[in-house]
């Protein structure tokens, strides 16, 4: 099985990224921006971040009886079983993209977690071995073409093996744990995940003067949500000193479930500098408006 995934990293940055390999039980590659291709048998001597790789006699050992292993891998129990959950890691100092674990053997491996412990990068698997034999797994970098480290171990017989938890988002919001090492990105005031829309619809939608009463996208960004919210647009006859920031890409809190309320909370945070005012929410024709303009006909005559 090899699971392989599209992950880009910055240096100095700690990133948990979800991802689940939805193939078969051979795995699969993610070719998002890169091309793919089968990983090669040893490391890539032409890869100027890639350690050694040292599968001799003197090779660092991380296991017990003939296992042989790079000094970056980490994995527990030791000794396992098929019945155990095994906690498969490996660490360097840099930031690889495009990262994945071969399984060579009959197996499930699980989404990635990625961290940083100091100056390492850490990708933290956790595995499940199907049958008593020897297994090879290899981590590798650039889609497969760079073999970084590879772990050769022996599994016995200790019963079924467990099922891996995949990601699972259900009743979690944007910014919350996905249960496998990942981030939730849903928000819930979008109305194809049950927020409650605009009443009355706002008399102006994305596309300019027309009712708008339903979100139908936000994007999930730090931990919050970013949604459009209606704004009246800026008279700047009636106010030459210009109108608060606009409300088209607000930045809300993900917990909010009613669309209405996330653009009011939007609303009254857009600070008008001249007049040291804020904008004002108009509950009566779900607006955003100048500071003091709720309450007024719209459009004002």
């Amino acid at each position: 099985m090899r699971v392989l995934l599209p992950v880009l990293l910055l240096l100095g940055c700690t990133t948990t990224l979800p991802t689940r390999d939805a193939g078969g039980a051979d795995g699969g590659r993610s070719d998002a921006g890169r091309d793919g291709g089968e990983p090669d048998a040893g490391p890539d001597a032409g890869h100027p971040d890639s350690p050694a790789l040292d599968t001799g006699a003197d090779a660092p050992s991380i296991d017990v009886g003939p296992a042989t292993c790079h000094a970056g891998f980490r994995r527990a129990p030791i000794p396992g079983g098929t019945a155990d959950v095994h906690q498969i890691s490996f660490r360097a100092p840099t930031a690889y993209t495009h990262i994945g674990l071969d399984l060579r053997g009959p197996g499930e491996v699980g989404p990635v977690d990625i961290s940083r412990d100091g100056p390492d990068y850490v990708w933290a698997y956790e595995v499940a071995f199907h049958e008593a034999r020897t297994y090879t797994i290899a981590f590798s970098a650039d889609m497969g073409a760079t073999v970084l480290g590879e772990c050769t171990f022996t599994i016995t017989d200790t019963g079924p093996p467990p099922d891996i938890e995949g990601p699972d988002c259900t009743g979690r919001v944007c910014g919350e744990s996905d249960g496998a090492g990942g981030t939730c990105t849903r928000c819930p005031m979008v109305a194809s995940e049950g927020g409650t829309c605009m009443d009355p619809p706002a008399p102006i939608g994305p596309g300019g003067p027309g009712p708008w009463a339903c979100l139908d996208s936000a994007g999930c960004a730090d931990g919050g949500c970013v949604i459009w919210c209606p704004g009246e647009p800026c008279d700047m006859e009636r106010h030459p000193d210009g109108c608060p920031q606009g409300v088209e890409s607000c930045f809300v809190p993900a917990g909010i479930t009613d669309y209405e309320e996330a653009c009011r909370q939007c609303c009254r945070g857009r600070h008008h500098a001249p007049t040291g005012e804020f904008a004002c929410w108009d509950d009566a024709i779900n607006l955003c408006r100048y500071p003091g303009d709720c309450g007024r006909p719209y459009p004002i005559p």
